[in-house]
């Protein structure tokens, strides 16, 4: 299996721990790297002086997610093995392991609204203005890729693998996509 140059696709609802499992991964998968869309986004948005959700919209006419699935369908193609942190992984990367993470939206305001390391772009007042701001983002996006890619990243259809992290520690959630990345890898 180190021979292939295998790609995993992490994708998953806003809160559901995709970054913290794909750091994970990577550190349970030796010679892998990781690309970090939301990472790369956050970052975009900062230089701009925009929060994530203003940024989503001004690329609802801007091409600004043209560019970055350019980027990351070329790093799909390299050889070399890749952890896909992206909502759009499994779509630029079709070869790849594909996974999507769900949580109960209640416990991913929680969980964003607590987690600083995401900086100024994601600052809310409270849980509740998390959770409203995760859900405008979420029609963002999903308005966004349906009609830029005519693709639905909530169709189960889409993945080997989905795994509902709200009472999961990250430790099993990256555990069960091991072990079931490991039997897919055997199989190609």
């Amino acid at each position: 299996m180190t021979d292939a140059n295998f790609k995993i696709a992490v994708s998953g609802d806003l809160g559901s721990g995709k970054s913290t499992v794909c750091k994970l991964l990577l550190e349970k998968l030796p010679g892998f790297r990781i690309f970090s869309m939301g990472e790369a986004w956050r970052k975009l948005a900062e230089d701009r002086g925009m929060t994530i959700l203003e940024l989503n919209q001004y690329s609802e006419t801007h091409p600004l997610d043209e560019e970055m699935d350019e980027a990351m369908a070329k790093m799909g193609k390299a050889e070399e093995q890749i952890i896909f942190d992206s909502r759009l992984g499994w779509h630029f990367v079709p070869h790849s392991f594909k996974v999507h993470l769900t949580v109960d939206p209640r416990a991913a305001a929680s969980r964003i609204f607590n987690d600083r390391r995401r900086g100024d772009a994601e600052e809310y007042a409270s849980v509740d203005e998390a959770m409203q701001k995760i859900l405008e983002r979420h029609q963002s996006e999903k308005q966004r890729y349906l009609q830029k890619y005519g693709i639905d990243c909530t169709n189960p259809a889409n993945y080997h693998l989905i795994i509902d992290t709200t009472h999961q520690t990250p430790e099993a959630v990256a555990e069960s996509i091991i072990g079931r990345f490991r039997s897919w890898a055997e199989q190609q």
